[in-house]
């Protein structure tokens, strides 16, 4: 592990905490009124704890986070609060949260250590409030997880240990066994939609994903019949020649209007030229089993999460099969992003026929991340059990994009991440560099902010002429 370099020198109270801690007071003071109240109690007893926490015990990870999103909370809140209020007293509090959410941002970066060949994420308030957006969205991630206490964390741990002794005797302990190759869908089918301002069809396909004989719970996965059923959304042209572009989504998204901003058709389409196809993970969008997309992909057991993974990396070959039943000449790409970028890096490991792939904001170990989100009483807990992330990964390691080499030459191999992403931290995208032996393209950002960047097209345009895409203006 490359050695961690401090952020800024931390001071014994952190003046940032203070635009919380008076909003957060304001807002409890707020009304006598009941319905005043109810606007006021939540964003008031986030912005005062994360407040008073910052100030007192700064260094824990959720405190910006809790402060970012209560920040949030606090400037919606200020606009029903009008009616109660008045004017004067809406317009202090709800100023107030959008400082403390910029202070939060800022906060956070301060306090991040950083791989030394990662840049200095700049220290102004631009780069601030994109840190603070992520920050606000690992709040509400942090806030709403399934986190695997009682019961559940002595399960956790005795499905770890019988999965280590499994996979002992298993012939598919290898990851090229346990992930098979799939056969093209057979019952394939086509609708016309209308998504991201163009005309486009959606392709639908049993997934047709069993586990391997022997893996236990395999019962409970197969039983939703949503997530069985495969989807994407299509955006061809007649010409033929062109090339196809996979664009892999992200957690929690997986529905056409936050995958067709991901990667918007027209662009993709106009600019260029390419067939543009983007499928849903899953547990995703149409395919959620839970009351959100992506419940259980990252917070639920982890069984749930190897069979998404293996389900994912099966569903992506199938659509590459599709893509070559469609179009045999097929010149075929790959793009991720977060989520993703983990599933473009697996598939690059295992698909022969892709032209590049583009890992973008990648995770590429996902439980060093949820290990760090766990709260410190379960990782001691865990770790009194002789469960820790190294002996997590033994089992991840079926599904994960550094268990093998990729299957195309590092000139079509592109990463890129940012300096100041607060929900794939540097090292994971450092990670994937290593193992790919192919450099970090840097943006000074966040990572729910990477449209805007010049190097994610960028990226794209490099390794689409590396492997002999013709580039259009």
């Amino acid at each position: 592990m490359t050695p961690a370099e401090p952020g800024e020198a931390p001071r014994r109270f952190n003046s940032l905490a203070m635009p919380a801690l008076l909003a957060g007071v304001l807002w409890l003071c707020a009304s006598d009124d009941i319905g005043g109240l109810l606007f006021a109690f939540v964003p008031g007893v986030i912005l005062l704890g994360s407040g008073v926490s910052l100030l007192l015990w700064p260094g824990a990870a959720r405190i910006t986070q809790m402060m970012a999103l209560g920040g949030v909370v606090g400037v919606v809140s200020a606009v029903p609060e009008l009616l109660f209020s008045g004017f004067g007293f809406a317009a202090v509090v709800g100023g107030l949260s959008l400082v403390a959410f910029f202070c939060a941002g800022r906060a956070a970066l301060q306090l991040a250590s950083r791989p030394d060949s990662v840049p200095a994420a700049p220290g102004d308030w631009k780069t601030a409030g994109k840190a603070a957006i992520d920050e606000a969205l690992m709040g509400y991630f942090a806030g709403t997880a399934q986190v695997p206490a009682g019961a559940r964390a002595n399960a956790l741990c005795t499905r770890v240990e019988r999965l280590e002794r499994l996979l002992e005797t298993v012939p598919w302990a290898d990851p090229r066994m346990f992930n098979a190759e799939p056969p093209p869908p057979d019952d394939a089918r086509l609708e016309a939609v209308k998504a991201g301002g163009m005309d486009g069809r959606r392709l639908h396909f049993t997934s047709g994903y069993v586990p391997p004989v022997g893996m236990p719970d395999v019962p409970h996965w197969l039983e939703d019949r949503r997530n069985a059923q495969a989807s994407a959304l299509v955006f061809r042209r007649p010409q033929a020649g062109r090339p196809w572009l996979i664009g892999i989504h992200g957690y929690r998204m997986g529905g056409d209007w936050l995958n067709t901003r991901m990667l918007p058709p027209r662009l993709m389409s106009a600019r260029f030229d390419y067939n543009l196809v983007l499928p849903v993970l899953p547990l995703h969008g149409p395919r959620t089993v839970g009351w959100r997309s992506g419940d259980h992909y990252l917070d639920g057991a982890l069984l749930d999460l190897v069979f998404a993974q293996a389900q994912a990396l099966w569903d992506l070959r199938r659509t590459v099969a599709w893509i070559r039943a469609e179009d045999p000449a097929a010149r075929i790409g790959v793009m991720g992003f977060s989520l993703g970028g983990y599933n473009a890096a697996l598939l690059a490991a295992y698909a022969d026929s892709l032209d590049f792939c583009v890992a973008g904001i990648p995770l590429a170990e996902p439980v060093a991340l949820l290990w760090d989100a766990l709260p410190q009483p379960l990782r001691s807990y865990f770790t009194g059990r002789g469960i820790e992330p190294a002996r997590i990964n033994k089992v991840m390691k079926l599904v994960s994009p550094l268990a093998l080499p990729p299957r195309l030459p590092r000139e079509r191999l592109a990463i890129f991440a940012g300096t100041a992403d607060r929900v794939v931290p540097p090292d994971q995208p450092i990670r994937l560099s290593r193992h790919w032996d192919v450099p970090v393209q840097w943006y000074a950002g966040g990572h729910l902010t990477f449209r805007g960047e010049s190097v994610v097209l960028g990226s794209l345009r490099t390794v689409a002429a590396a492997a002999g895409w013709r580039d259009t203006p």
